[in-house]
């Protein structure tokens, strides 16, 4: 016969043990943290979408400003040898004029 009978017999072995049942609680808390990691990834993904439209637009925005100064430079270039230009044809008429003062 059986060594163990009455409560004996229905007591749970101690330590560590496997069980196919599977508590309530652990389910709900499996399918929480499934559904809050696929609503992390989306925001993730959606994140980065956005900063890909922001880095496209930036580009944009670089290149634009890029053109604009190398315009902005090339007149400043343009306004600075007028400037030369004049300032040759002052420095040789007020030669011009010393000269003319000397001979005399």
């Amino acid at each position: 016969m059986d060594d163990y009978e009455g409560a004996d017999r229905r007591r749970e072995p101690e330590g560590w043990h496997l069980d196919k049942r599977i508590p309530i609680a652990t389910l709900v808390a499996i399918l929480t943290l499934a559904v809050g990691g696929i609503l992390h990834i989306t925001q993730i993904r959606t994140d980065l979408e956005i900063l890909r439209q922001q880095q496209t637009a930036l580009a944009e925005r670089v290149q634009r400003t890029d053109a604009a100064n190398t315009q902005y430079l090339q007149k400043i270039e343009r306004n600075l040898e007028r400037m030369n230009d004049k300032l040759d044809r002052s420095i040789e008429q007020q030669a011009r004029a010393t000269r003319n003062g000397s001979a005399r």
